[in-house]
């Protein structure tokens, strides 16, 4: 993947913001593909930040789809194609 530095930041600021946390740059975990990674913050055991990085045609299909039926997990998708 390209960018990473804008959703690292968006990560970052969010963790401060919603939940008044420093922390580092999150750790992206490739799931189906090296094309599509997610990365989580969590508080108490809790998950309450899903951010993914979805790259390429196929990835950012399947994602729109999750989005539109209101079935996606994530708070922040970056999409490059």
């Amino acid at each position: 993947g390209g960018s990473g530095g804008y959703s690292d930041f968006v990560f970052r600021y969010a963790a401060r913001e919603l939940f008044s946390m420093d922390v580092p740059a999150p750790q992206y975990t490739a799931l189906r593909n090296s094309d599509f990674r997610e990365a989580s913050l969590e508080v108490n055991g809790e998950k309450v930040l899903n951010f993914a990085l979805c790259y390429g045609f196929r990835n950012i299909q399947n994602i729109v789809r999750k989005v539109k039926t209101k079935n996606s997990k994530y708070h922040y998708v970056e999409v490059m194609a």
